[in-house]
């Protein structure tokens, strides 16, 4: 839009097909405003080609600067939507991730779409008016609420659909908004129309299953079943003028029955809807007769139960069915609709062919203009449909002249009734011209006006009936030659032009009133030129008295009934000769003295005329009789107004006074009856007559003076001095009534004071200082008991005084708001004393009312706090005893009151009182300010509120640290008090309502917009607190070390910092105290294991804590070693926690390591308790994995920390130790740990600790104990000797990178298992999905400082050092086996290196080794699965001494293949045929002739014959394993199956090849110096082999080796 080019939005359709230059616009059209004359705009619609015409200025909404600033991103509504959806994103990820409630879930997704397609619309106003823009975030704002409500999410305070400035709004005026916001949510369902809430039905007609070749009506109307009558204008839609796609013809149409219930119970209203059909005249619906001539036929009819839709209301769906009319069995149709109600309201079954009219319905409630605005989108594309008998009298519009002509029945002549096929059409025709108005008829709000209407057709009636309703609009024009027109004709087929008749109807009467309400009975005669009214008779009823002299003259009649909705005609004789006093100046009297005879219905129409009048009246009239009955005929229309208006009774008035009122000079007549009623009244006259009269003062009083002040053009020439002395004449009157002591005066005075603000205003404008007035009524109202209805009054009356703005100025409030507050404490003790329980209400009244306190004088603000506090301390102590509504009631008023202090209004107003009555103050304080803090007292959406509650307490929390040091500190030290300032302190700042960094972003940062980090605050002012406490800190010394460790770990590090040196200083205390802090450490520590474990905490907590406290150390002189070694426990005890909180629950592994760390930690501190739960832990976990060896050996932990002494030992909740003795425990530990090293098969383990038990039990001759513990040591002994002993593999694992957690990070350990390298290497990549495997030959080094995971996996051999049972005969094998398992630290791993260049053809020539030594900090088996490496040694080996090391390890494997084998129940021999396959075969990678190709040579001899003595120990050890191989042949000849025979075959042929390799090598070796060994070692081998017994294998190597020889 250009600067000089002004836009406009269509908000209603207009139809400019009537009006000359006029053009037809569509609701949201968009058109460029070209000039402006009187109301009509001429303009160009944009998006029709820029067709130019005229329109109302009405019909549209002109654009301006408004939409420039909605269509950026500071539009509060848009914004809001955006960050609503931000904030339920994250509820709804967390319902998704739970799968809590998949219905929320779908709830947020819909909602939030909703949302952005009404942002777009707010935010795009191109098309789219400012109401429409404004229906729009009403939409989008309850859409947030009702869905926050659901999900339990905050509730946004608002007032008029905004969010509310809760930095501007007392917590009185909050909680009330909260409580309406309750109140609406509790009522959310209900349905109420009682008494003056007016009901609007908004109803949408979707589409009709109708033939779309066809025309069609559908009309619809509200319709009082109880009085048989149609009671709004309907609604029209026409299927010509719809083009759609959809097969019905109809396009939706939408319309609002207005104020439905009006003087009508819902219960007999029904919305009726009936549907014509332009069709040829034929008996069926069926057109069986060709026919250019179509009429209007009836069709169908639906109705819906308006009682049905209220119990329905949450539905939109509106059940419509609609039943199509045959007229050979049913009624007229125009009774079809009560034939229908009565079948369907009796559940009686309807036999005609049905079809669904799909439809929505929405019922408001209200008052409809605000509706209006509330629901702008809604209303502006809906026609609204007004009840015929109902008009806004106080909302004054456009003229309204509609006269509603209903054609009921025609009763044909016996002489006629051949004549059917009738129809009847309606026209308004001056008898002058002879010729019809044109376009003064129409069929209802949305139709088109025309010239005349027709009746619809029913086939074959000679006495048709219709009950259909014409609207004739009533032009400004003399209207005294008009007639309303009835023109009756026959219809057929063929002939359409043939008139049966005619009748009139004068518009008129001959007093020139319009026609009055009712049914007429018109005669049809022919038409003869004579335009006279053809009137039979009239009522007002539903039965019509025919004259029948009138009647013998006429064959045929018609029946018609009339009903006016006009604003500017009136059917009342008296009304008009009001208006025209001067004229009908002998009448006036008569009219006068029937005054009350008017309707008050005509009379609220005509207010403002019939007032002005008769003040004119008052003014002009000579004759004082006349004057008095046109001051009764005011008072009487005044009471009619005020019975009608607001319950005050004013509003009305107040806007006739300004804006209608004409310049009279009444006043003066009106002020002397003022005075005269008033002085009657004194004088004792307390009739009712009379104070009816006096009740009128206050608005006779407003129009005299603003009648006074009319008289005057200029108003700063305003002579005042005369009105002034006549109100202070009634002022005066009016309080000496008041003050008159006597009871029947109560009511009198009750209402001067309802009143009284209202008489202020009408004679402030007289007075310079206005405040006169009020002070004066002030001054006499009295503090002792009043009458109920008068107390009530005196409260509203200062209810008005305190909201009054323009009164609370100039200064004046510092002399009427005392006087009011001092009259409300004495109304508190008065109500207190009365035991009145709505005493609550009236501080929460003043609370709301923060106009009044706020003023710059500090002298005057402390004197309103403090009277405030003293009215406020006398409610809400009674209160404060019972947890109701009055209860919090109390809490809010006490803190709104403290929210309405400045800086020093606390302490001044508490320094005041005597020591005691401080004490109690600031205790009754705490303890106010402890219920809130318990957060019990609001809901939990009620966020905002607690926020601002809180942010109160805070506040209020400085003053009252300054009344503690003044009167509670050092001689006068109270602990009570002081301990009471901490907690509340240290609950605040751990207060959920305060944890921003829970809150979803966008509330987190409105939050810190609005208070900041309250946190913070209250942080200094705890370090200040505990500063000034000097010595006095030894009261608080341990408990509040607690206390401030949990206050540090609240994650904002200015806060951290503050309370860690409060923290220091603690601990520095306690050392000076006691020169030992050991007592403070183990309250610390304690403390910090809950916290961590409760979820506080975290490392960059540790860190914080560790620099902090440094720091704090090095600049102190004491707390030396012991500080560090505070520091260092404390952060060992952190890292620990930390590490078990954050990696537990998803890695096994770590889980156990960090439980493990922390049992340390505790046993080394002998801290029981905490090192039995994390044992007790341990060992659960243990058992969950079936690890039960390291089970045992975890109670063996604890079992080997007990004494056998008798001392009792206390249980240990949630853990397997109960109450017992220390010897039960330690026996019970034993012989649990024996269970599980028996059910792991770890019996070495099992026998070790039955030794202990048994030696316990010989010691103590505990024979018994004895006997069983040696039987179970047998039992173990035989499943140990039958037992299949399986070995298990021992690997090198490292963790490199500072991915790793810190207790790993950068570590190597020993795991044992019973897994392949294969296996064991994917569980660990399980445990670490994010590692990454690095090979053996890496260095890892090099990833140490990477932020990475690295794992490195090498098989690890144990070492068994002096046990000389290993190579005993008399050890059986499985025993020893078994032993090799146990007491195991040392292992050996190796790493192959390049030495020199490689040979390609055999790699062991360059094949060097590494080979490493390692010792783990504890054993195997124990506790865990894996022990840390601790020590560490390296050598490098050459190649040849690789080449041994090789060949030990398969001879090694070889052997426990063969073992296992033979020892095995289920044989499997195929991991035997590829290890022997791997050695015998195999060309590289572990074939021998490769070992005796690379060093038991002549070249490597030549080069090396310093090794000579080690390629000597390479053949020994070449031979040893032919010596295996030779066993493993043999095991495999047994158990080789037919389809391995070749592979079997083939391996012995190469084994034969392989030993005739071996003698030549040896004869070789034998001639080489320094190899002498090899001779005798050669030699034994030989003798070995033959002194053997022959095995088939043998015998076959032995003839093969004899033949060869």
């Amino acid at each position: 839009m250009t600067k000089t080019e002004l836009q406009a939005i269509a908000i209603h359709n207009f139809d400019g097909s009537h009006v000359l230059h006029g053009i037809n616009i569509d609701i949201g059209d968009r058109i460029i405003i070209e000039s402006e004359y009187q109301g009509w705009i001429l303009g160009a619609i944009v998006n029709r080609d820029h067709a130019r015409g005229i329109f109302p200025k009405s019909h549209v909404e002109v654009l301006d600067s408004f939409y420039t600033m909605s269509y950026g991103p500071s539009n509060m509504v848009a914004e809001e939507i955006v960050n609503t959806i931000h904030d339920w994103s994250d509820s709804w990820a967390d319902q998704f991730v739970n799968s809590k409630d998949r219905d929320v879930i779908h709830t947020i997704s819909k909602k939030s779409e909703q949302l952005m397609e009404l942002r777009d619309k707010i935010l795009d106003n191109r098309y789219y008016s400012k109401h429409h823009l404004e229906a729009f975030k009403t939409e989008a704002v309850n859409i947030i609420d009702e869905t926050n409500r659901k999900l339990d999410a905050d509730i946004i305070p608002r007032q008029n659909n905004m969010p509310v400035d809760m930095e501007n709004l007392n917590l009185a005026q909050l909680y009330s908004l909260y409580r309406g916001d309750s109140n609406k949510k509790d009522n959310v369902g209900q349905v109420t129309c009682e008494g003056h809430d007016s009901l609007h039905l908004l109803i949408t007609l979707k589409s009709f299953p109708l033939d779309k070749t066809d025309s069609w009506e559908v009309i619809s109307r509200l319709y009082d079943a109880e009085n048989d009558r149609f009671i709004s204008d309907s609604s029209v839609a026409l299927s010509t003028e719809y083009e759609t796609q959809d097969s019905t013809g109809f396009g939706a149409t939408s319309f609002i029955f207005t104020n439905a219930n009006h003087n009508v119970s819902v219960n007999h209203l029904y919305v009726v809807v009936r549907i014509m059909r332009k069709a040829p005249i034929t008996k069926n619906r069926t057109a069986t007769v060709r026919s250019k001539f179509f009429y209007r036929r009836s069709y169908g009819c639906a109705v819906s139960s308006v009682a049905a839709m209220l119990m329905d209301r949450n539905s939109e769906q509106l059940d419509l069915t609609a039943y199509i009319y045959e007229s050979k069995d049913r009624d007229h149709f125009a009774n079809y609709h009560q034939f229908l109600i009565e079948k369907i309201t009796k559940s009686i079954p309807i036999t005609a062919e049905i079809f669904k009219i799909k439809a929505t319905k929405r019922i408001f409630t209200g008052n409809f203009h605000e509706l209006k605005r509330q629901h702008r989108l809604e209303f502006s594309e809906a026609s609204i449909i007004p009840r015929i008998d109902y008009l806004d009298w106080k909302r004054p519009g456009l003229p309204i002249s509609e006269l509603f002509i209903t054609l009921i029945k025609t009763e044909i002549g016996s002489n006629r009734q051949s004549e059917s096929n009738i129809e009847v059409s309606v026209s308004l025709i001056s008898k002058t011209t002879k010729h019809p108005l044109p376009g003064c008829f129409s069929q209802g709000v949305n139709a088109e006006r025309l010239t005349s209407l027709s009746t619809y057709i029913i086939y074959h009636d000679d006495n048709p009936q219709w009950m259909e309703t014409f609207k004739l609009t009533i032009p400004d024009v003399d209207l005294d030659p008009y007639f309303i027109k009835f023109d009756v004709q026959h219809r057929s087929s063929s002939d359409r032009d043939h008139q049966f008749g005619i009748s009139y109807l004068k518009l008129l009467k001959p007093n020139r009133t319009i026609l009055n309400n009712g049914i007429y009975m018109l005669k049809v005669h022919k038409d003869k030129g004579e335009i006279v009214s053809d009137e039979i008779s009239e009522t007002k009823g539903t039965k019509t008295r025919r004259s029948s002299l009138l009647y013998r003259d006429t064959n045929t009649s018609m029946t018609v009934s009339l009903q006016l909705r006009s604003t500017r005609l009136t059917q009342d004789i008296n009304l008009l000769r009001i208006f025209h006093w001067r004229n009908e100046s002998s009448a006036l009297e008569t009219t006068l003295e029937t005054f009350t005879l008017i309707k008050e219905s005509e009379l609220l129409k005509y207010a403002p005329k019939v007032l002005n009048a008769l003040l004119e009246i008052i003014s002009v009239s000579g004759s004082e009789h006349l004057k008095a009955r046109a001051m009764e005929a005011l008072i009487f229309t005044i009471s009619i107004i005020q019975k009608n208006d607001t319950p005050r009774g004013t509003g009305y008035l107040d806007i006739y006074a300004k804006r209608y009122l004409n310049v009279s000079s009444a006043w003066k007549y009106i002020v002397n009856y003022i005075k005269r009623c008033l002085d009657s009244i004194i004088a004792g006259d307390l009739s009712s007559d009379n104070f009816e009269n006096f009740k009128m003062i206050p608005s006779l009083l407003n129009i005299a003076v603003s009648s006074y002040m009319k008289n005057y053009t200029n108003p700063f020439n305003i002579n005042t001095k005369v009105i002034r002395d006549y109100c202070s004449g009634i002022l005066k009157s009016l309080h000496t009534l008041f003050v008159t002591d006597k009871d029947e005066l109560n009511k009198i005075k009750a209402f001067i004071l309802s009143r009284y603000i209202e008489i202020y205003h009408a004679c402030k404008v007289a007075y310079d200082d206005s405040t006169k007035i009020i002070s004066a009524i002030l001054d006499k109202i009295e503090n002792k008991p009043l009458d109920v209805e008068i107390a009530k009054e005196k409260l509203s009356l200062i209810k008005a005084i305190l909201s009054d703005r323009g009164l609370l100025r100039f200064g004046y409030e510092t002399r009427i708001v005392p006087e009011c507050l001092g009259k409300i404490h004495k109304h508190i003790q008065s109500c207190l004393e009365e035991n009145n329980h709505n005493v609550l209400d009236i501080p929460i009244m003043l609370l709301k009312l923060t106009e009044f306190i706020n003023t710059e004088d500090e002298s005057h603000h402390y004197q309103v706090f403090s009277q405030l506090q003293d009215s406020v301390m006398a409610a809400i102590t009674k209160a404060m005893d019972i947890e109701t509504e009055d209860y919090k009631k109390a809490i809010v008023i006490f803190l709104g009151t403290l929210q309405l202090s400045r800086q020093n209004d606390i302490y001044l107003y508490l320094s005041f009182k005597t020591s005691e009555d401080i004490k109690e103050r600031v205790v009754f304080l705490f303890m106010t300010f402890k219920l809130i803090l318990e957060d019990k007292i609001f809901p939990k959406e009620w966020f905002y509120l607690k926020l601002s509650a809180l942010n109160i307490i805070v506040r209020s929390l400085r003053s009252i640290a300054k009344v503690m040091v003044r009167y509670f500190l050092l001689d006068k030290y109270n602990h009570q008090i002081w301990d009471s300032y901490f907690f509340i302190a240290s609950s605040l700042m751990l207060s959920h309502t305060l944890q921003l960094e829970s809150f979803p972003a966008n509330k987190r940062n409105k939050t810190l917009k609005i208070y900041g980090d309250l946190r913070i605050v209250i942080a200094e002012q705890i370090v200040d607190m505990w500063e000034l406490l000097g010595n006095d800190r030894n009261w608080h010394v341990p408990d509040f070390m607690k206390t401030v460790l949990e206050l540090s770990m609240i994650p904002v590090e200015e806060i951290r910092i503050k309370m860690m040196t409060v923290i220091f200083n603690i601990v520095l205390f306690e050392f000076t105290k006691k020169n030992s802090i050991s007592e403070i450490e183990t309250y610390a520590l304690d403390k910090t294991h809950e916290l961590i474990n409760t979820g506080k905490g975290d490392h960059k907590y540790r860190e914080t804590f560790y620099e902090t406290f440094t720091n704090l150390l090095l600049n102190s002189r004491y707390l030396d070693e012991h500080g560090r070694q505070f520091i260092n426990d404390m952060t060992e005890l952190m890292d620990k926690l930390l590490d078990y909180r954050n990696f537990h629950v998803e890695n096994q592994d770590v889980k156990l390591r960090c439980l493990r760390n922390l049992i340390d930690f505790y046993y080394n501190r002998n801290h029981e308790e905490l090192y039995i739960r994390y044992l007790n832990k341990f060992y659960q976990e243990q058992l969950k994995l079936g690890n039960y060896v390291e089970a045992g050996y975890t109670l063996l932990h604890y079992a080997h920390r007990l004494t056998w002494s008798n001392g009792l030992l206390n249980e240990i909740g949630d853990t397997i130790f109960k109450r017992e003795t220390e010897e039960q425990r330690k026996e019970k530990m034993n012989k649990m740990a024996v269970d599980l090293f028996v059910r792991g098969k770890s019996w070495e383990s099992a026998m070790s600790t039955c030794k202990d038990l048994i030696q316990r039990y010989e010691n103590e001759l505990e024979l018994r104990r004895l006997s069983g513990i040696l039987k179970k040591y047998a039992n173990i002994v035989d499943e140990m000797l039958k037992a299949q002993v399986v070995l298990p593999y021992y690997y090198h694992v490292g963790f490199y990178g500072v991915g790793f957690p810190k207790l790993i990070q950068n570590k190597t350990y020993i795991y044992t298992s019973f897994q392949s390298i294969s296996e064991f290497c994917g569980v660990m990549q399980i445990y670490f999905p994010q590692a990454q495997l690095l090979s053996a030959r890496v260095d890892p080094s090099s990833h140490y400082r990477e932020d990475a995971q690295y794992i490195q996996i090498m098989p690890a051999k144990p070492l068994y050092e002096s046990k000389d049972y290993l190579s005993s005969s008399k050890v059986e094998e499985s025993v020893k086996r078994c032993l090799k398992r146990s007491g195991i630290d040392t292992f050996a791993k190796s790493v192959t290196v390049q030495v020199g260049q490689p040979d390609p053809d055999n790699e062991f020539k360059s094949l060097g080794l590494i080979k490493y030594r390692l010792r783990t900090e504890k054993s195997f088996p124990g506790m865990q699965l894996w022990f840390e490496v601790v020590e560490v040694e390296k050598k490098q080996l050459k190649p040849l001494q690789n080449a041994i090391e090789s060949l030990q390890e398969k001879l090694e494997d070889m052997q426990e293949l063969i073992f296992g084998l033979e020892n095995s129940v289920n044989i499997n021999i195929e991991p035997l045929t590829l290890k022997l396959q791997g050695i015998i075969i195999a060309p590289v990678n572990g074939g021998l002739g490769k070992f005796q190709e690379a060093f038991i040579c002549k070249e490597y001899l030549a080069s090396h014959l310093d090794e000579a003595d080690v390629v000597a120990e390479l053949f020994i050890t070449l031979l040893k394993l032919l010596a295996v191989i030779e066993n493993g042949l043999a095991v495999q000849q047994r158990l080789v199956t037919d389809q391995m025979k070749p592979l079997h075959d083939k391996l012995l042929e190469s084994f034969q090849r392989l030993r005739t390799d071996m003698e030549e090598k040896g004869q070789f070796l034998a001639a080489v110096p320094g190899c002498n060994a090899v001779l005798q070692e050669y030699n034994k081998w030989v003798n070995t082999m033959s002194s053997r017994p022959k095995s088939c294998l043998q015998q076959t190597l032995i003839r093969e080796y004899s033949t060869d020889s």
